[in-house]
């Protein structure tokens, strides 16, 4: 289970973009709460305690204890994390108030472990698959689930059958027979040889098309309005 940690909120009354801009640049950051009500509650929590949050755990999938303006804590659900696309800054974050007995829908994320048979013989492992998706109690909810890929030769191939799991516990929402990890053959030097060819190939042909449209557009007049 993931360590519950205590989170301090306070409510907020302003919403839109220009407020949750003014929050944001004074430290604090813009969230919501999803009410075991149906309600949804808009909060305001600062931005430092929940980057210290997130760096130390694994993922993103936590059960915290919430507590708002000073009340006694409630359990919640970090649902999702809104990131800057550029920069290591918050946006918004979206909680869920759940209950012990209550299960919920999360994507656990899948870590390979161990090094390839295959890759002595110059095999590429890919990870094809990065999460799955599963219900459980709150309890049970983990950083990611490991898989030991060790065994595998070139051509072998994982799917989430594999996975080690407690099926007791979790419920599989994705297709069992998704590929996680493949052991592909290395690549000759023809097949690559192969590949230049092709690239250069299709830029010509883009550049050779480019060059037509130019030439057919010089006899046309511009047209008015």
């Amino acid at each position: 289970m993931t360590e519950e940690i205590l989170l301090q909120a306070v409510t907020r009354t302003e919403t839109g973009t220009r407020p949750c801009r003014r929050m944001r640049r004074s430290g604090q950051l813009p969230a919501v709460c999803y009410r075991e009500s149906g309600e949804s509650q808009s909060l305001a929590l600062q931005e430092r305690a929940v980057q210290r949050m997130l760096r130390s755990h694994a993922s993103e999938n936590m059960v915290l204890q919430l507590s708002i303006d000073e009340s006694g804590p409630i359990q919640a659900f970090l649902k999702d994390v809104q990131h800057e696309p550029l920069g290591e800054g918050l946006v918004h974050v979206d909680l869920q108030e759940i209950s012990a007995n209550q299960k919920l829908r999360v994507a656990i994320p899948v870590h390979l472990t161990g090094e390839p048979a295959g890759a002595v013989e110059g095999g590429v492992l890919e990870h094809l698959h990065g999460q799955i998706e599963v219900e459980c109690l709150p309890a049970d909810i983990v950083d990611m689930f490991e898989v030991d890929v060790s065994a595998l030769n070139i051509g072998d191939s994982l799917s989430i059958a594999d996975v080690p799991m407690d099926k007791s516990k979790y419920d599989l929402l994705d297709d069992p027979e998704i590929a996680i990890a493949h052991v592909s053959a290395p690549r000759t030097e023809e097949e690559e040889m192969a590949e230049e060819e092709e690239a250069l190939e299709g830029e010509e042909g883009e550049a050779g098309e480019e060059g037509a449209e130019g030439e057919a557009g010089e006899g046309e007049e511009p047209s008015e309005g």
